[in-house]
Order: C-alpha cells, then structure tokens, then sequence
C-alpha cells in the first residue's frame, strides 16, 4: 500500500506548520525592549573604555541614541530579536537624517531598499535633547 504523494507533501506542510505555531506560541515573542538601566549594561560590555555624554530613548523602548563624551560619533542600540544591536552612525549617516519636529520623529534611513527606516520618537520633553544631539553631531563635523 503505496502514500499518494499529492496527499502525503501537503499533510507533512501541515504538521510541519502546526509545529511551528505551537512553538511560537509557547516560546512567546522575543522583542527587546531598551530601559536606561539595560542601555547602561549593554554599553558597558559593548563600548567599556567610552562614556555617554548624553543618551536618548524612542517612547516605545526599541531605540537609544548615545553621544559619547569623546565626540566621536553617535551611537544608535536598537533590538535585533531578543537582542540588542549597536551602531555607530557617522556624520554621513546624520547628514541623511530627516527630524520632523511636528511628528516628533527623528527618520533615519539604513543602508540599501532591503531596510527600512528606523523612525525614532522620542519621549516629548526628549525631542529638543534629540534635535541638540543630532545638530550638535553634524556641526562638529562640518
């Protein structure tokens, strides 16, 4: 007694599918999520020889951007899964940032189409703090 194969590939997609979900849903979902006290620890491990001027947080907790007290650059942390990614963004990068003080939003776009933007809120008494990190940076460098 032989398996049809037209009915055993989509039966095994199937199982295979269910497996997938059921994993999902027991293993949660993994988003990082940035508070001052994790920024502190990820950058003490990351970046241990250099000090934080000044840090900012998105509202929502994915973002930080960091201004290092040597000047040198700005750093964007951002959630990779469930961990956390720094960048250093030159002043190349910042000259392609657009903020939008109406929106509050600060557009950082990423390298190439396959990326999208990062879109950087910050909190509403941060937007200020932020536009003073970004044009102090690309002053610095002009």
């Amino acid at each position: 007694m032989a398996i049809d194969p037209l009915v055993l590939l989509p039966a095994a997609g199937i199982a295979v599918l269910i497996v997938i979900i059921y994993i999902r849903l027991v293993a949660g979902r993994r988003d990082a999520r940035l508070t001052t006290e994790e920024l502190d620890t990820f950058l003490r491990f990351q970046e241990p020889e250099r000090t934080v001027a000044r840090s900012a947080l998105s509202e929502d907790g994915k973002y930080a951007l960091i201004r290092w007290c040597d000047g040198e650059g700005i750093g964007l942390v951002r959630g990779f899964g469930d961990k956390l990614v720094y960048q250093s963004l030159t002043a190349e990068d910042l000259s392609k940032c657009t903020l939008d003080t109406n929106a509050h939003a600060l557009r950082i776009p990423r390298q190439g189409f396959a990326f999208p933007p990062i879109i950087f809120r910050p909190a509403a008494a941060d937007t200020h703090a932020v536009e003073a990190l970004i044009k102090g940076e690309t002053d610095a460098a002009a």
